[in-house]
């Protein structure tokens, strides 16, 4: 029906001559509500999407453990796919940046999700660690390309309308995250302790467990079942290529676009470029490591595959409740007010884990508690960044791909660090966590005073010097 209402004008005005009887009206207003139906289903179909995104994005940092040991190699030789899943993300951000506009959205939407499931599957299978490496690259691509074109497209559906449906979509992406461990505490491998005399410490091992009668690793299971659903969504995409069509306002938003001041609208997406760099790398960091930092020798951790799991669930179940309510709250709060409070809580939260030791005996739910309020303070920043960058300048896919590009980028780069240090000094860990919190503050709020400052276009559109 929605693809009948483009002369809805039309027949408005057609109405106010021919049809007294206000059956035009009716007609029209029957063809809008199609149209939004529409819009709602393909946003469903979008968060659909957005949910598989996380499987493929928590996953990981879940099995690190479990790879290297299936692989037989320390966890610190393993690290590096951080590097390679960043690098995959990368390029495919940057090709549907390339493309958007060229061919159909919807064929770059069925494409990724086709592309990060097919190569899902052959993870947990990988023999050594270049082909893990390759195989986790090659699935990034996918995630890379749906992550920037999926925010286009809701772009797209819902204009000026877009702030809460943009966070529906990214709270499907976290409870995506949320229900990833409790999917996945089955298969990982089994944590066995044994003192080791010579040093005096404890050291972990685990019992590699491969499905019955096969070599193939048991933690293949819940990859082969995230890729179907991936699979599944692709094709749901598909019936919406055949039924529907898109009535995107590219052309509008471009005429908009060659309005902007082109000192300011780069401006703009070079800081959004390091806030994603600097917002995306410690929240990969995070959530990639906290599992192996709760299994770790460090005062009231040294928790079993259950318990870290379990911590891994309340890091992720927190993160989709603050996503659900910034749902709400953006009807109600500009994005710069939302971003200011998720940063400010955000950086206390990050400090009350950091003085882990000082409660580590008496009082270790409060790291609990840490990193619940961290999840929740994290969740909405990177949609309304996304919604805040709309409000001054036209995000298209080229804009969009510069900020997965960044967040690619400290994908790579700001987890390095902790990989490479969390075996031997654990607590580097909540150190390099606090240190990439601090400077996303110092970014944002000078990216707010240069905005406020320039806001040319807001001024503009709504007669006003200042947006907020």
């Amino acid at each position: 029906m929605s693809e009948n209402c483009s002369d809805a004008t039309a027949d408005t005005l057609l109405a106010k001559v021919v049809d007294p009887t206000n059956e035009g009206k009716n007609k029209t207003e029957e063809c809008s509500n199609g149209k939004r139906k529409s819009r709602y289903i393909k946003t469903a179909v979008l968060g659909a999407g957005y949910l598989t995104m996380g499987f493929n994005l928590t996953i990981l940092g879940l099995a690190i453990p479990s790879l290297a040991q299936n692989i037989n190699v320390t966890i610190d030789k393993v690290a590096p796919v951080i590097i390679s899943r960043g690098g995959g993300y990368l390029l495919g951000s940057i090709a549907a940046g390339v493309l958007d506009g060229m061919i159909d959205i919807h064929l770059t939407l069925i494409a990724s999700l086709m592309c990060m499931s097919c190569f899902l599957v052959f993870i947990p299978m990988a023999t050594n660690t270049v082909w893990l490496f390759i195989v986790t690259a090659l699935n990034s691509i996918g995630l890379g390309a749906f992550e920037t074109i999926g925010n286009v497209y809701c772009l797209h559906l819902w204009g000026p309308k877009v702030a809460p449906f943009l966070q529906f979509i990214h709270f499907c992406y976290c409870f995506g995250c949320a229900v990833t461990p409790v999917l996945a505490k089955p298969f990982l491998n089994e944590i066995e302790r044994s003192n080791v005399t010579t040093a005096a410490v404890e050291t972990l091992n685990y019992e590699v467990q491969y499905i019955e009668g096969t070599s193939i690793p048991y933690l293949s299971i819940i990859y082969i079942i995230m890729a179907i659903i991936g699979m599944l969504v692709a094709m749901l995409f598909v019936c919406l290529k055949l039924f529907t069509k898109l009535k995107n306002g590219n052309a509008q938003r471009e005429q908009k676009r060659k309005k902007e001041k082109k000192s300011f609208r780069y401006s703009i997406l070079c800081f959004l470029f390091l806030l994603y760099f600097v917002y995306i790398g410690a929240e990969v960091g995070f959530i990639t490591y906290l599992y192996t930092f709760a299994i770790s020798d460090v005062p009231g951790m040294r928790y079993s595959k259950d318990s870290a799991t379990d911590m891994s669930t309340v890091n992720y179940v927190s993160v989709a409740v603050g996503q659900f309510c910034s749902i709400i709250l953006a009807k109600k709060f500009s994005a710069k007010v939302l971003l200011v409070l998720d940063v400010i809580v955000l950086l206390l939260s990050t400090i009350l884990m950091l003085c882990l030791p000082l409660y580590a005996t008496s009082a270790p739910v409060l790291f609990w508690i840490g990193v619940g309020i961290s999840g929740f303070a994290a969740a909405s920043i990177y949609g309304m960044a996304f919604v805040w960058a709309e409000k001054y300048i036209v995000v298209n896919g080229r804009a969009a791909s510069i900020f997965i590009v960044g967040g690619a980028l400290g994908e790579m780069v700001l987890p390095i660090p902790v990989g490479q240090l969390i075996e031997s000094f654990p607590m580097s860990f909540l150190y390099f966590s606090f240190g990439y919190i601090m400077l996303l503050t110092v970014l944002m709020f000078v990216m707010f005073l240069f905005a406020s400052r320039y806001s040319i276009r807001a001024a503009q559109e709504n007669g006003s010097s200042s947006l907020y």
